[in-house]
């Protein structure tokens, strides 16, 4: 079997549309006529054409006749050995054959080449289309990611801001409230003091829902200045409450302030009043010269002991309503006054009953008392609503620490916030 030669692309043609080369089959085929004419063999009539003779030559019957051989000189045709695998492997042979030549074409050269070009630059404007789809889709995904992430950051933006302006709200009162800390126990406060408790509730409850709503947002924070400045306002708002809490508890103690002190200084009133009382009845029995007169001294004493005991009792009542007041210093001052008096009816009614000496002794006792009191009296504050006064003060310094404290945090806080929003809204 000869040589099969099959039709190539040209190197010539690189870079431009290939065309079969049509030179390569005449190549091959003159080759082949070649081999034949060397072996003393006439070249095969190309398919499709006559063979061709020299008419004349064989008319004049000049030349040399053409020999043919006879059948005797011929060697005798041995029969191939029968072989099982023959007949497969020529199978084999014929398949390969026919897959490696080339399909006759029904076109022509021109028109095969033109088919081919078509073909090519539909496969081409394919391809084309294929990548303009492709670009398309990827931009429109873009654009889709890119419009989706600014309606997101816009919805954002209108959530955090919707906070802010809640704050804003909520500040209207904290204002008045942080107005009012500053003197707590101010006389022209107190109805403003007994608004901010009625609306410390709901206001507390608006915070609540500004650090929820906070905290939902924060789920959905793009980056790290969104979730600090969330953060933020998580934090404010728990500062906030607590600014109220701190807030309405300081007012509570303000308004019992207020109570107690004036309680004290009614206390304190009785307290003089039972004081000028023992001092008009003492008076009375210096003077007396007669039974009457003694009489009168000491019922008139017997009242001013009267006023001490309620006045004691008063104080008592004060320290029972404020746990950890100490009036120890104003009962025993008190009692001594009592003590005292007791002594000056005592010599009373000894004189009454003639008794000289026991009148002496329970008069030199009033006398040790009422000195003893004396300097008890001189250590004492002249007014107990100033002591009941400071002792809440001192109540309230802690609680004002953490309204402070709590205030701070509220303002560093509300400080990123700012910041960001100026950043935002570059």
């Amino acid at each position: 079997m000869g040589k099969i030669h099959i039709p190539h692309i040209k190197r010539h043609t690189q870079g431009s549309y290939n065309e079969l080369s049509f030179d390569v089959l005449d190549a091959a085929r003159n080759e082949l006529d070649d081999k034949q004419r060397s072996r003393g063999n006439t070249p095969l009539p190309l398919k499709g054409q006559p063979e061709t003779f020299d008419k004349s030559t064989i008319l004049s019957g000049k030349g040399q006749k053409p020999k043919f051989p006879s059948l005797a000189s011929l060697p005798a045709i041995q029969k191939p050995a029968a072989s099982t695998t023959a007949p497969a492997h020529k199978a084999i042979q014929e398949k390969t054959l026919q897959a490696t030549q080339p399909a006759p074409s029904q076109f022509s050269a021109e028109e095969e080449i033109a088919r081919r070009k078509k073909k090519r630059r539909s496969h081409s404007l394919r391809i084309r289309a294929l990548v303009i789809v492709l670009v398309l889709a990827l931009v429109g995904v873009g654009v889709w990611f890119g419009y989706n992430y600014y309606q997101e950051r816009q919805d954002f933006k209108a959530q955090f801001a919707s906070l802010v302006s809640r704050f804003v709200e909520t500040d209207e009162t904290i204002v008045v409230m942080d107005r009012l800390m500053v003197d707590p126990s101010g006389s022209d406060g107190k109805q403003e003091r007994a608004r901010m408790v009625d609306v410390a509730p709901s206001l507390s409850t608006r915070l609540d829902a500004i650090a929820t709503d906070s905290q939902k947002l924060l789920e959905v924070a793009r980056d790290d200045k969104d979730t600090v400045a969330l953060t933020q306002v998580g934090l404010s708002a728990a500062a906030r409450k607590d600014m109220v809490k701190t807030a309405v508890e300081t007012f509570g103690v303000v308004d019992k302030m207020e109570t107690q002190v004036s309680a004290a200084a009614n206390v304190w009133t009785s307290v003089m009043e039972a004081d000028r009382a023992a001092r008009d009845a003492s008076e009375k029995a210096n003077a007396a010269s007669s039974k009457e007169a003694t009489e009168e001294a000491r019922d008139a004493t017997q009242a001013a002991i009267e006023k001490f005991e309620s006045s004691l009792r008063g104080l008592e009542n004060l320290e029972g309503d404020n746990a950890g007041l100490s009036l120890k210093a104003q009962r025993e001052y008190v009692q001594k006054r009592i003590d005292s008096l007791n002594e000056a009816v005592a010599t009373s009614t000894a004189l009454l009953e003639g008794d000289r000496d026991s009148a002496t002794a329970h008069n030199d006792a009033y006398n040790q008392a009422d000195t003893e009191a004396a300097k008890m009296a001189e250590s004492l504050p002249r007014a107990l609503d100033a002591t009941v006064k400071s002792w809440y003060e001192e109540k309230i310094t802690p609680i004002k620490e953490s309204y402070t404290a709590a205030r701070d945090t509220v303002s560093a806080c509300d400080a990123i916030i700012r910041d960001y929003l100026g950043e935002q809204g570059k």
